[in-house]
């Protein structure tokens, strides 16, 4: 894993580690409860661990990426940007500063959980 090498080697040495889990599975239970905002719960279901588990191991972890990523660059300066920006988005977009890019992936989901967000929708929308 990439992102794990970059937190460096201190992520195995953390003041607290659930010996169930593996510290790549500890990385991984942050980046769900992050990216995908999950509830401790049902982390907990999906690790086979206690809510206070997931707990105290998201509370170590989220410190930890933050004191370790604050130290990193995040923002390219000027020149590197210009540098490796497309010839023709350079010709149209001349003083870019910075690119972001926002790609989505479609993924697939149940029939049940398709049919629980339509049924939603619907009960809130009805009109009496």
């Amino acid at each position: 894993m990439f992102f794990l090498s970059v937190l460096g080697p201190a992520a195995y040495c953390l003041s607290y580690q659930c010996r169930e889990l593996s510290v790549e599975d500890h990385l991984f239970m942050t980046l769900m409860k992050l990216h995908q905002a999950k509830d401790d719960a049902e982390l907990a279901l999906f690790f086979h661990v206690s809510t206070r588990t997931v707990a105290r191991i998201l509370k170590v972890w989220i410190n930890f990426n933050f004191f370790q990523l604050r130290e990193l660059q995040l923002w390219p300066s000027k020149a590197t940007v210009q540098q490796h920006m497309l010839i023709n988005f350079g010709k149209i977009f001349p003083h870019t500063r910075f690119i972001l890019d926002a790609t989505e992936c479609g993924r697939k989901i149940s029939l049940m959980l398709q049919y629980r967000a339509v049924h939603s929708l619907h009960i809130r929308t009805r009109i009496p």
